[in-house]
């Protein structure tokens, strides 16, 4: 399965439209003052999406590479279409979970931490001197999932190859040492100390400091889902505008990318900086700007 895929649900169906069973946990206390856990089922309905790609090539260039080349066209064009339509699907996944670990983000600050952070247009991040000093921080986020989900702690994080640098000098860093080549544009690149799986999106630029923590979506659980239906590559045999005959191959897959209400309690995000950061270097640099 492809690696992002592994952090949530994957549920399967051949109908346009879906409906996904959890059990939702919840405390109540009782009038002994002690905590009572209870779990309720839910359901939640969903609509598939179709995804899409296609391609066309004409009989002429596919002469032309089985001859010269051995390669047989149709089949390469039907494996790009694939990887080009789950690709699409991954980053739907990637972006659902940054929502949600967005939205955790903002909710770790009061009413009015958030209206005097936008007043300022300043955004909390947190400062890092050493690689030891992140991973201090992950952990200690980690606790706090567990502390509001009521299930576990963090599992995973996804990085950029700038925060990558910096956990590889980890002492406890255990690299990935499968021989698995890489799949779609998300790669397990190796664990912390054999607890938080390190996720490396391809995607994001070296600039990009922010780290995605999180724990599995498991069956039937609070979380993100992903439902998918059946995979279909459709073949159409034409003609160019030049009169050469053309094939057009489009490849289709329906899915659906949702979470739960309470999905955002599984998730934080993290605004890491090399540089310190708080509200006075902020204005004080904002002021400087200005003066020049």
């Amino acid at each position: 399965m492809r690696e992002i895929r592994n952090l949530v649900s994957v549920n399967s169906t051949d109908l346009p439209v879906a409906q996904i069973f959890y059990l939702s946990p919840g405390v109540s206390q009782d009038m002994d003052g002690y905590g009572t856990v209870s779990l309720k089922k839910e359901v939640l309905n969903c609509m598939l999406e179709t995804y899409s790609a296609s391609a066309k090539y004409t009989r002429e260039q596919e002469q032309d590479m089985t001859m010269l080349h051995n390669i047989d066209v149709g089949a390469l064009m039907r494996s790009t279409l694939s990887n080009e339509v789950n690709n699409s699907i991954d980053l739907k996944i990637h972006q659902k979970i940054l929502d949600l670990a967005t939205e955790s983000y903002k909710d770790s600050f009061s009413k009015w931490d958030r209206r005097f952070n936008k007043w300022f247009k300043y955004e909390p991040k947190e400062f890092f001197n050493t690689p030891k000093e992140m991973e201090t921080k992950i952990f200690l986020y980690s606790n706090k999932i567990v502390a509001k989900n009521r299930i576990r702690p963090a599992d995973f994080i996804i990085i950029g190859p700038a925060i990558y640098e910096s956990i590889v000098e980890l002492p406890n860093f255990v690299f990935n040492t499968s021989e698995k080549t890489q799949d779609g544009l998300f790669e397990y690149m190796g664990n912390i100390a054999g607890k938080i799986k390190v996720i490396m999106n391809r995607t994001l630029s070296y600039s990009d400091l922010d780290v995605i923590i999180g724990c599995y979506t498991l069956h039937a659980n609070e979380g993100v889902h992903l439902v998918l239906g059946e995979e279909k590559t459709d073949s159409i045999d034409t003609l160019a505008p030049d009169l050469f005959p053309e094939k057009i191959l489009r490849t289709s897959l329906r899915a659906a990318v949702v979470n739960t209400p309470k999905a955002k309690l599984n998730y934080h995000l993290l605004k890491f900086t090399p540089e310190k950061h708080n509200i006075f270097t902020y204005l004080i640099s904002k002021i400087w700007k200005r003066s020049k």
